[in-house]
């Protein structure tokens, strides 16, 4: 490469990726690696609300069924890694203070995008306070947008998950009670536990876990094991899902079910356990680019509605326009989190 291309190579690069600000001394390359594919999975199993099947070959159709049973592993995986990173704020600072903090990075999104998707869909006009009133106490507003609900409620929760996470037999229990959630994930993911504080209780385990991973650390052998776990994981979910529609249970897939809960805890530690040994240059550049996964996450949603209104109906019938729809959502709106960073009012919302 010539110097001028490199020149330019690293100015298109400066562009799209966010901000540099401060870089830890030892950024977290396996955090960050986790962060990404978890986007990836996210938008993978998003694309199908925005993009459903129709017309599609049942080549296409068995793809679609394999990739999606693979993602849902994403949900748990952010939750645990939540944990993870709480730990250290909850050994070294007062209750308050790690409130204060936490809330006040997770409710300034939450308010800001909450009333951006209360109006957006409809297009037609002003909704009626009790609709909304409906849709923000069943933590709705946006079909994706429980999951910040969620994290609100778990930062409330963290203190005690904390607590739990430093004594063996609470984790026994703690884990008894993740069992009780992969028995009947569909229950705990009803709308009894879409409110307020309520809809973190499900989740409460797995942050939990991340606690105690942090707490404990993560040694050669538990990185081993689950780097065998994730593979013996992913393999699982496809002979389940290349069963067929009709024979695959949709609760054996979902966030709290069996795959999921497994898949995020395996691929969680795994990865963490592996950004260990990357070098301090690439874990900064992952660091970086990792910094725009959180405004992604609200994000694509309105570039899947952007690419849903132009593309023909049938481009996503085909498995390279499903791959390469995935692609783009998820470079467009990384892309669209790391300017708003940049900005000084739009950076506190993503």
């Amino acid at each position: 490469m010539t110097p001028r291309l490199q020149r330019w190579t690293a100015l298109a690069a400066d562009w799209a990726l966010p901000p540099r600000g401060r870089i830890p001394d030892r950024p977290d390359a396996g955090s960050a690696l986790l962060r990404l594919l978890a986007l990836w999975a996210v938008i993978g199993i998003h694309l199908n609300s925005f993009f459903p099947l129709s017309g599609a070959s049942e080549t296409v159709r068995c793809l679609v069924r394999l990739a999606s049973a693979c993602c849902f592993w994403c949900v748990p995986a952010f939750v645990f890694l939540s944990g993870y990173h709480a730990m250290g704020g909850l050994e070294t600072l007062p209750v308050r203070t790690y409130w204060r903090k936490r809330l006040r990075r997770i409710l300034v999104p939450l308010l800001f995008w909450s009333l951006v998707f209360t109006w957006m869909p409809s297009g037609s006009g002003w909704r009626g306070i009790r609709a909304v009133a409906h849709d923000w106490w069943n933590c709705a507003p946006a079909f994706h947008l429980w999951y910040i609900f969620m994290l609100a409620g778990l930062c409330l929760l963290a203190p005690l998950c904390g607590r739990l996470a430093k004594h063996g037999p609470a984790c026994a229990a703690v884990a008894l009670f993740q069992m009780a959630v992969m028995a009947d994930p569909l229950f705990w993911s009803s709308g009894l536990f879409r409110h307020p504080l309520a809809i973190s209780l499900p989740y409460a385990p797995l942050f939990t876990f991340g606690c105690r991973f942090s707490f404990r650390g993560i040694g050669r052998l538990a990185g081993r094991l689950t780097a065998l776990s994730s593979v013996a994981y992913f393999c699982c979910m496809a002979v389940i899902a290349l069963r067929g529609p009709d024979r695959t249970p949709y609760p054996v897939f979902q966030y709290l079910g069996f795959g999921g809960v497994w898949g995020g805890l395996s691929l969680s530690v795994a990865l963490l356990r592996a950004g260990q040994s990357v070098s301090p240059a690439l874990s900064a550049r992952l660091y970086r680019l990792s910094k725009a996964v959180f405004g992604s996450y609200f994000l694509h949603p309105i570039v899947l509605a952007a690419f849903a209104k132009v593309l023909p109906p049938g481009f996503a019938n085909a498995a390279w326009g499903r791959l390469a729809l995935l692609c783009a959502t998820f470079a467009l709106s990384m892309s669209i989190a790391a300017q708003m960073l940049k900005a000084p009012f739009l950076r506190r919302v993503v």
